[in-house]
């Protein structure tokens, strides 16, 4: 990413904010972004961009939200399990996770991989998350031009 949602996130109320991204030449354009736009940030925020295999993170202290932001439709649908596993470890019990279900459909190939809402519902509850919330997006509000739903999971207290 470019570090936009880090930026939002920081603005909605967030103080220690972590981005993952997978090569230094994505934390390199992430960084630069929110150098340019460093007055889009509260002075009391702390973004940090880790470079690191998202399948291997486990960070120290648990994450109290994650944000999925077209992560898990990027990955091989053999892996996704991985991804619901992954996410398991790395938010705290309590913890929510949010994101949209992108692209729906009935369709081979990819990136972007097909996803419905039933399957990340059965990935998440299948790793010890219940559903706060599961929304279809009105048609006007779509980003990519095609059906998406809006969710957010909560980890089971442990």
């Amino acid at each position: 990413g470019r570090g936009y949602a880090l930026a939002s996130l920081a603005r909605g109320g967030f103080r220690d904010v972590v981005g993952l991204e997978i090569s230094e030449t994505a934390r390199a354009a992430a960084e630069a972004h929110l150098r340019a736009n460093e007055t889009d940030v509260p002075g009391d925020a702390t973004i940090r961009i880790v470079v690191e295999d998202f399948f291997a993170h486990a960070p120290e202290v648990k994450y109290d939200f994650v944000y999925d932001c077209t992560f898990l439709c990027a990955i091989e649908p053999s892996r996704r399990g991985e991804w619901a596993k992954t996410m398991s470890r790395c938010i705290k019990p309590d913890g929510t996770i949010t994101s949209l279900v992108f692209p729906c459909g009935d369709f081979e190939g990819g990136p972007p991989y097909a996803l419905s809402p039933a399957l990340v519902k059965d990935l998440l509850v299948t790793h010890g998350f219940e559903e706060v919330s599961l929304e279809e997006v009105e048609e006007k509000d779509w980003a990519r031009g095609r059906m998406e739903y809006f969710y957010t999971f909560r980890r089971s207290a442990a």
